[in-house]
């Protein structure tokens, strides 16, 4: 029977392993990580697993270049993955321990996560993700025991029943009692979470969201990566958004190539504003969520207060919706924090109301994005399990997975991700051998694209930097290319 890209939302909670191994468990609840929400539905995340640990990585692979520069919203979506986990390991007994930015100068894990016993959770402190504010954007590389909230069925349910909607909502606003829940929610994360209900603030609100519309369709680059992520209804791509968010809908939906290929041609954004400013204007409410600071820390917060505020609202019958435009376009964000009242960095615009059910949107399976340093298949970048010979020495073989081989730039990356440790790296290829600190020396083995390398690094900290590199090959170093999807799919180029 062929699998969808919906199989995922289908995810039943019968099918987790209590009695086996941490790692299974942990393999598990990934099922509910990927059901997280993210720009352009881009899942750019994957999942490392140990024996007892499971390490959230930003797939740099699957980045927003034009969309998304600093990756904002990629650590905003890994956060949401993150409460995914911490509230379905919750559901079936455990707590969760999470530290957060795991290693110093790697740029890739954003949280480690490891489970205990939920009875071992009574006899921890509480984390400072309990209090509010200041005490919760806690500092890289802090560890904290997940904050105990009220628990039920329904809370859990909300990770599968959420549903992000483009629709028209109905005129009728919230209930005071739902939009108390969703402002209370987000305190333990660091950030606030404000409403705009008075009509002109969210007219100028809306101005502001047609503005960005404007200046970000202007963008041919943005164009061009907003048609990648436009597909057909019926077709079987498992990331990107269907053409029915912009009112294509049924048969229509057979126009999705010929559309998509206006957003490369022609500048639509008169008229993507004007579709979006009648959603922002015609909701019965708006609400900004934001945060005191605006570093990856604070972002990675506000994920999980995003995901913990979409839950609320899902629960209490609410969908909701993102007009993220006045804070992607940097000029018009401050006029957005100003309109809601409140100092610090807005990070989220949504548009919660009551309407008509939406349809889920496609994911990838949780096997797809779990990878294990000891397990890697050839596909993903690596021939052999990590062999860590003894403390301070591993060794791994690789199969390089870039078509034009290990030619300056990702030889440049490779360098630049093992300048933090300290250990030895030795490098061979070819019957030769080179430093992975000397970028001449590595685009000297001439290792073209199915050569097979060995890495073996020396030093205390030699797990580690063989975890960084082992990074970089499983998203085939896509930060050295900088582009979205560009490094995985050579015809997009």
């Amino acid at each position: 029977m062929m699998r969808t890209g919906l199989d995922a939302w289908r995810v039943r909670s019968a099918g987790f392993p209590a009695e086996w191994t941490d790692a299974e468990k942990l393999r598990f609840l990934v099922n509910y990580a990927v059901l997280a929400p993210s720009k352009y539905n881009a899942q750019p995340w994957l999942f490392e697993i140990c024996s007892d640990s499971l390490d959230i990585i930003r797939d740099r692979s699957w980045a927003l270049r034009e969309a998304d520069p600093e990756g904002r919203e990629l650590i905003l979506s890994c956060g949401a993955s993150l409460l995914n986990l911490s509230v379905a390991a919750r559901h079936f007994g455990y707590a969760v321990q999470i530290q957060t930015f795991p290693w110093p100068g790697d740029r890739y894990s954003l949280a480690r996560l490891r489970l205990s016993p939920l009875s071992r959770d009574k006899a921890k402190p509480k984390s400072p993700l309990a209090g509010r504010a200041s005490n919760c954007l806690c500092s890289a590389n802090s560890t904290n025991w997940a904050a105990a909230e009220p628990f039920d069925d329904d809370c859990f349910e909300a990770i599968r029943n959420r549903c992000t909607s483009r629709r028209p909502f109905r005129t009728g606003a919230p209930p005071e009692e739902a939009m108390g829940a969703c402002v209370e929610a987000v305190f333990a994360y660091g950030a606030w979470f404000h409403f705009i209900r008075d009509e002109p603030a969210r007219r100028a609100v809306a101005q502001l969201v047609a503005q960005g519309d404007r200046e970000q369709m202007a963008n041919k680059l943005l164009r061009r990566e907003l048609r990648r992520w436009t597909h057909s209804r019926r077709g079987r791509s498992r990331d990107g958004f269907r053409v029915s968010r912009y009112g294509l809908y049924g048969a229509m939906s057979l126009l999705t190539p010929g559309f998509s290929a206006l957003f490369w041609v022609f500048n639509l954004g008169r008229l993507n504003a004007a579709h979006d400013r009648r959603l922002a204007e015609k909701g019965p409410v708006l609400a900004v969520l934001g945060t005191e600071l605006d570093n990856p820390q604070a972002w990675l917060s506000a994920g999980q207060a995003l995901q913990q505020v979409l839950r609320r609202a899902t629960v209490a019958g609410l969908s909701a919706s993102f007009f993220n435009q006045p804070i992607e376009v940097g000029h018009l964000r401050n006029g957005l924090c100003q309109l809601a009242k409140r100092t610090g960095f807005p990070q989220i615009l949504l548009r919660p109301g009551y309407g008509e059910p939406a349809r889920h949107t496609p994911r990838r399976h949780a096997k797809e994005v779990v990878y294990s340093m000891r397990t890697l298949v050839l596909d993903r970048g690596a021939e052999s399990g990590f062999d860590q010979m003894d403390a301070q020495t591993a060794r791994q073989s690789f199969v390089v997975n870039i078509e034009l081989g290990l030619h300056a730039r990702p030889c440049a990356l490779l360098v630049k991700t093992l300048r933090p440790f300290r250990s030895d790296v030795l490098v061979e290829a070819n019957g030769e051998e080179a430093s992975g600190h000397s970028i001449m020396g590595l685009m000297m083995l001439a290792a073209g694209l199915g050569s097979v390398i060995t890495i073996t690094i020396t030093g205390e900290d030699a797990p580690q930097a063989m975890a960084a590199i082992g990074r970089l090959f499983v998203t085939r170093f896509a930060d050295a290319y900088g582009s979205s999807r560009d490094s995985r799919d050579p015809k997009l180029l």
